[in-house]
């Protein structure tokens, strides 16, 4: 055999392996895919059900949800694809999911045993993201005039602004980490805002009211 068919042969035997790898990773990202586009899909009817104040569904959903993230992780363990792009949307989109109903029920259980689960980034971006459906929540209840809910809600928008923009990250480490923190702003004062007014509202209707029963009396 010449040098150039023992090189030829040699390529080809490393072109098979690395074909094989390449196969099995295709394989390995498919399953994932699969069971995160469920995933995904699930969180977000968590928080659809939640808006529409369907809590037993919610937690009916929380709890299948919470099984398909330990088949998920274990997968995306083995396969060394933690840090895939499509890796942390999953985590992110069900830990948004989780905390937002822990937060609504009042029962952190679920999030203190699940965090450990949840990479770092997934962690940020879903909290970041948590606070536009928080935003959702306190519109919800000025229109129901529940101002002290709506007021327990934007305090925790803040705080969890607070935390996650005082350790500037660059777009290397934590990329889309920026631009959500500079909405997460923007939302958290437009919330003030309408909290302010609907405060004003009531003031000026207790007012209203005030007068007319005191013009009633007078009269009478």
């Amino acid at each position: 055999m010449s040098k150039r068919e023992k090189i030829l042969t040699f390529l080809s035997r490393r072109i098979d392996k690395a074909l094989e790898e390449l196969k099995k990773k295709e394989d390995e990202k498919r399953k994932i895919t699969q069971l995160g586009d469920e995933i995904i899909k699930a969180s977000r009817e968590v928080v659809s059900f939640i808006h529409r104040r369907d809590l037993k569904l919610a937690s009916e959903e929380i709890v299948k949800l919470k099984k398909k993230v330990k088949i998920f992780h274990q997968l995306t363990y083995d396969s060394k694809l933690t840090d895939w792009g499509y890796v942390i949307q999953v985590y992110q989109e069900f830990f948004e999911s989780l905390v937002l109903f822990s937060l609504i029920v009042g029962d952190m259980k679920n999030v203190v045993k699940e965090t450990n689960l949840i990479p770092s980034l997934s962690l940020l971006l879903g909290l970041s993201d948590l606070i536009g459906e928080l935003r959702r929540e306190v519109i919800s209840n000025l229109i129901d005039q529940k101002v002290e809910e709506a007021k327990e809600l934007l305090d925790v928008m803040q705080e969890i602004y607070n935390n996650i923009q005082k350790t500037p990250l660059t777009e290397s480490v934590a990329p889309g980490l920026r631009r959500k923190i500079d909405v997460n702003r923007i939302t958290i004062e437009a919330s003030i805002s309408d909290l302010y007014q609907e405060i004003r509202s009531l003031r000026l209707q207790k007012k209203l009211d005030d007068f007319y029963n005191a013009s009633k009396t007078t009269k009478n």
